[in-house]
């Protein structure tokens, strides 16, 4: 997750005054932060018991804009008498209001008009009730119990002003932007007022967001009185903001150096030259990257790469990979402090080339459509991947624009071409996309708009300007083969994976990116701590990593402070009657793994269950783990691997009507296999110079076991192909290890018909 600042975000003295007027020329950008008093609702659940039935609540909340928010689709409600037919989970439509620390709440259910209001105070234990349904009545006591969670007050919201004035000190073509820390809003408008000898006004209005300041400069500052809200918190209180440019303070130079390597998805990976490596960072946060907060290097014969960039603590920056017909697998920071050793080994896959019929297009394999494209449109390449098998092509992190953690059932990249060869990213706003969804995300699926016919999914692209996953103005839906709408009544059979066939996601798209179907959790935990060297001094600028090792997903990599902190939010547990991912399992726990890149060296921190309250780093109630050494017993080093597994059939068939006549789980012999891990292309060599005996490379045996033998530091990739002569017919799948597998391992491999025939 991005790390939000919760102090000051003004950094150095650099003051541009002192008891005299700064002139209009010389205005700063300026950025500073304010606590807010009134809590984040996070979510709802209760039991309501009336005289006539019982009915449960599990909602979740997302704030939509002038202090009201609704519920996520994750929102449920079950019931055995109030409406006319028994329900459980059935998901629901609500829309609150909250003033303060208080909310007002209604709740309706989507199969019939049956509708709960609520209103209380957020941290109250209950909440005064009624109920009005065209079905059986629901009486209901005068208070009702609750259990809400919230990220308590004080939280933070963001401002960033670009003050200008004329020459009667009136603020003309000024801006300025609010990050709320409720809606997560990020816009530039106008910043109105004057800045003149009398005194200093300023007022910004956005989304229901109303903020205004009076004051005089004094001593290279503005103090005065900061007025409004921001949501559902007032603002009234003495401030001062300092006339210093926005974190000027903070800026300095950071390494990032790597080794690319490219693959096929059909043999064993290898170096590439040549490859685009751009690294980018907002640092003036103004929304986009300007021409100095970028740069860009090329990637040597060995694949390596080797640059400095400037960077501001705080500020998140982004690495893409541009090779032409491959994946970019953009890299985020969440922030990286100035000196850090950034290191990045990554594997870019290729692209498949799309048969082009008309105005529509098809991968090889029938995973990847698109359907209605602009006549400009010559040529496409792209693929689909499986976040379960390859999430380490996940672009960015697992988390939206708005701060809710992502649980992904399929994304894709997809390039377009004109007859020049030129890229093409802008559609018509009817072309339609469709990805093939991965039975190992079936059961991930639910429906955003019960009662409507079809299946809708949450539909996600990335923005490569911000390098955040944003929500699409327009929802999917899921189709079959055949291209007819999925009826609801097929949900159960994809939750349970006994749905017979492929499933695609599909939905309307104006420009091609990356393109997801996600679905978004509002509340998360955190994990804290401070890493120490041997002697007990602070460890400034060590790259730290999450990963989920019960949940796939990893939040974007952090850099420690100059104190040695990191804080970096993930998933939470679930409570005991919680089941936050809707997989029809309550009460599961959640387990992170940390590891660190230090003065060289890379240190596994082990793995952490998170606790179910919910919690951000700018508030508190995170996992703390205090202090943490860096010492020689959590050393991760390079260690020749015996990686012992078994290949498979799958069972997932990707080539339409052709039927392999093969079992799920039954052995394949003769698969080519393949292995290795991109973090240690240094080590390679010595696998051959000094006679370890390594095998990158091996086929199974009539049991379908294999036996490689690679060096290994944080993880290794599996590859398995087989192709049968006689009947034209290909498979192949991948799997990813995390450091060496004392397991066996299966590799599962898909049916693809002749895909791989010539």
């Amino acid at each position: 997750m991005k790390i939000r600042p919760n102090c000051l975000l003004l950094i150095g003295l650099l003051l541009l005054g002192t008891t005299s007027l700064v002139s209009a020329a010389s205005y700063p950008t300026l950025g500073f932060t304010v606590p807010l008093t009134a809590p984040k609702f996070n979510s709802l659940s209760s039991t309501i018991t009336g005289t006539k039935g019982v009915v449960s609540l599990n909602l979740e909340f997302i704030y939509t804009g002038n202090s009201k928010f609704s519920c996520t689709s994750g929102s449920t409600f079950s019931s055995a008498s109030v409406i006319s037919v028994p329900v459980n989970n059935a998901p629901v439509i609500c829309s609150g209001v909250q003033t303060g620390a208080k909310y007002t709440l209604s709740v309706k259910s989507t199969l019939d008009n049956s509708r709960i209001n609520l209103s209380g105070a957020i941290s109250a234990p209950t909440a005064t009730a009624s109920y009005t349904g065209s079905a059986s009545k629901l009486k209901l006591p005068k208070k009702v119990p609750v259990v809400t969670s919230s990220t308590p007050a004080p939280v933070s919201a963001e401002f960033v002003l670009k003050p200008t004035t004329n020459a009667a000190g009136k603020l003309i073509g000024s801006t300025g932007r609010i990050k709320s820390p409720y809606t997560g809003q990020l816009a530039e408008v106008a910043l109105t007022g004057s800045a003149k000898n009398s005194g200093v006004t300023w007022s910004l209005k956005y989304a229901g967001d109303k903020v205004s300041f009076a004051g005089k400069e004094k001593n290279g500052n503005w103090v005065g009185k900061l007025t409004g809200n921001i949501g559902p918190s007032k603002l009234s209180k003495a401030i001062t903001i300092p006339l210093v440019e926005f974190n000027t303070g903070t800026l300095g130079e950071a390494r990032f150096y790597g080794t690319v390597l490219k693959s096929d998805g059909r043999s064993q990976a290898g170096s590439v030259k040549d490859v685009t490596v751009a690294i980018s960072s907002d640092r003036n946060n103004n929304g986009s990257i300007e021409s100095d907060e970028t740069v860009t290097t090329i990637t040597d014969s060995k694949g390596g790469f080797d640059k400095q960039f400037a960077v501001i603590a705080g500020h998140p920056v982004t690495v893409d990979f541009d090779l032409d017909g491959y994946s970019k697998t953009p890299k985020v920071f969440a922030t990286v402090t100035p000196g850090t050793e950034v290191p990045i080994n990554t594997t870019l896959r290729e692209l498949e080339k799309l048969t082009m019929t008309g105005a529509s297009a098809s991968s090889p394999d029938n995973k990847l459509q698109l359907e209605n494209l602009p006549a400009n449109v010559k040529s496409l390449t792209g693929k689909v991947f499986n976040p379960v098998t390859e999430t380490a092509q996940f672009p960015g992190e697992f988390a939206d624009s708005t701060g809710n953690m992502l649980i992904s059932s399929v994304f894709s990249a997809v390039e377009a071409k004109d007859a020049n060869g030129n890229p093409v990213t802008t559609l018509s706003n009817n072309t339609k996309i469709k990805m093939q969804v991965p039975m190992d995300t079936w059961n991930t699926m639910r429906d955003l708009s019960p009662g409507n016919g079809q299946i809708d999914v949450p539909l996600y692209y990335y923005d490569e300007k911000t390098g955040e996953w944003k929500r699409s103005t327009s929802d999917g839906w899921l189709e079959d083969e055949a291209g007819n709408k999925l009826a609801e009544s097929a949900l159960s059979s994809l939750t349970n994976k006994s749905y017979g066939g492929n499933i695609l996601a599909v939905g309307n798209i104006a420009h091609l990116s990356y393109w997801n179907i996600d679905w978004p959790i509002a509340t998360h935990g955190c994990v804290s701590g401070r890493l120490v060297d041997s002697s007990g001094n602070p460890v400034s600028g060590a790259v730290l990593t999450a990963r989920g090792t019960t949940y796939t997903g990893s939040s974007s990599p952090q850099t420690t402070t100059a104190t040695g902190r990191f804080c970096v939010e993930v998933m939470r547990s679930e409570g005991p009657a919680e089941d936050l991912n809707s997989n029809g399992t309550v009460g599961e726990e959640t387990k992170v793994a940390l590891t660190v890149f230090a003065n060289g060296k890379y240190y596994d921190l082990g793995t952490y269950t998170v606790p179910p309250t919910p919690a951000t780093c700018a508030t508190s109630g995170c996992k703390e783990l205090g202090d943490i050494k860096l010492e020689a017993a959590l050393e991760v080093s390079s260690q020749l691997c015996t990686i012992n597994g078994k290949v498979v059939y799958s069972g997932t068939n990707n080539s339409g009507s052709v039927n392999p006549g093969v079992i799920a789980g039954t052995a394949v012999e003769g698969a080519f296999v393949y292995a290795w891990d991109s973090t240690t292309t240094e080590d390679l060599l010595a696998c051959f110079s000094n006679g370890l005996d390594c095998s990158f490379f091996t086929t199974s045996n009539s049991t379908g076991d294999f036996q490689l033998k690679i060096p290994v530091l944080l993880g290794a990739e599996v590859l398995g192909v087989s192709f049968n002569n006689t009947s034209g017919f290909g498979y192949f799948g991948t799997i990813s290890t995390q450091g060496c597998p004392t397991a066996p391992v299966t590799l599962g491999i898909d049916f693809y018909g002749d895909y791989f025939g010539q």
